[in-house]
């Protein structure tokens, strides 16, 4: 089968966006006349209108379950699933958000429960927790294809997962914090681990590197925090409050770090080394400061783009992912690189 010539194929070779080339090709005033045409004659060499002879068809929905809390995280994911829909939309795929306040396995599946399967030609599920996976099975029984991105869903027959590799991450950071302290002191996990399984194989991975490698490390008991950043710097301050001789805090999601960041801040501690997880403009301000070390990105607009994509290849062409793992790197943010990341 051709390779269908898509929006992206074509913004990549006019060096503009998916929206811009979609603007044009759709007729909307909202674009320069130069462009326009640039982007049609492209268009055309590429074969985009002999692969798309016509817009009609069959439609297929998608349902998105993902939350919105730690709001700059989540509302990059919702940048890539609105840059998917972009690219879709000539496709025939409508893609439907299907959102909860908090990633707790009670509300999701409470969601999930009551969407009527008929209405979807397939789901993408940021899992909150093992819970979810009776959920996706039942979809899945009843014809329906399900993937899982972000978090996956250990037991369930979801197609594929869209994410980083949670252990390996975990892994990652207990190296850089290793480094970092010279593998001398007092180190303490920030998490909730009665949370989804991300955020406990990020645990795992961070211990099973100290202990293999930075064996000096105290680690102590777990910290765990509930739902926002506000309770999680409460929580740190009263930490170190009881132990003010913790040398290192390794948060592992996002609003952890930020609560971290901020109690460090306000105690005037910034001596203690922070290796935490995302990006939020004050975590940038943190790091451009020095008062964070470094972070563990795990690119939340490119899971939001990729699994839609992969799940609409799905429906459209019936290619499934080569894989049923679909790894989205981790990368290493720090004061130094901070720059090119923000560009």
């Amino acid at each position: 089968m051709a390779k269908r010539v898509t929006l992206s194929t074509i913004a990549k070779a006019c060096n503009t966006s998916i929206g811009t080339v979609s603007r044009a090709l759709t007729g909307k005033a909202d674009i320069n006349a130069e462009t326009k045409v640039h982007i049609l004659e492209v268009a055309e060499q590429l074969g985009y209108f002999k692969s798309n002879p016509s817009k009609k068809g069959r439609r297929y929905r998608i349902g998105v379950v993902y939350c919105h809390q730690n709001t700059y995280f989540y509302d990059t994911v919702t940048q890539g699933i609105n840059d998917a829909q972009l690219e879709l939309q000539d496709e025939g795929v409508q893609i439907v958000p299907l959102q909860t306040e908090y990633l707790d396995p009670a509300s999701q599946i409470q969601l999930l429960s009551s969407l009527d399967r008929s209405a979807y030609d397939a789901l993408i599920i940021n899992s909150a927790s093992r819970e979810t996976a009776d959920q996706i099975n039942r979809f899945v029984e009843q014809g329906l294809p399900v993937a899982t991105f972000n978090t996956d869903a250990p037991g369930s027959r979801r197609r594929f997962f869209c994410g980083t590799n949670s252990y390996a991450s975990g892994r990652l950071g207990g190296g850089i914090l290793g480094k970092l302290t010279l593998g001398k002191g007092k180190a303490a996990v920030f998490a909730n681990l009665c949370g989804n399984e991300s955020w406990s194989e990020r645990f795992c991975g961070f211990c099973a590197t100290i202990q293999e490698d930075f064996s000096d490390i105290e680690l102590l008991p777990v910290l765990e925090y509930y739902k926002n950043d506000d309770i999680a710097c409460q929580a740190i301050k009263k930490l170190l409050a009881g132990q003010p001789d913790i040398r290192a805090l390794f948060p592992i999601n996002l609003s952890c770090t930020t609560g971290a960041l901020r109690a460090i801040k306000e105690l005037g501690r910034e001596d203690l080394v922070i290796v935490g997880y995302d990006l939020s403009p004050y975590i940038i301000e943190c790091l451009q400061d020095g008062s964070c070390d470094a972070v563990l990105y795990q690119n939340p607009y490119q899971q939001g783009y990729s699994s839609v994509m992969a799940m609409a290849q799905y429906l459209l062409e019936g290619v499934m992912p080569p894989t049923s793992e679909l790894e989205i790197p981790t990368s290493i943010i720090l004061k130094y690189n901070i720059g090119s990341v923000i560009k």
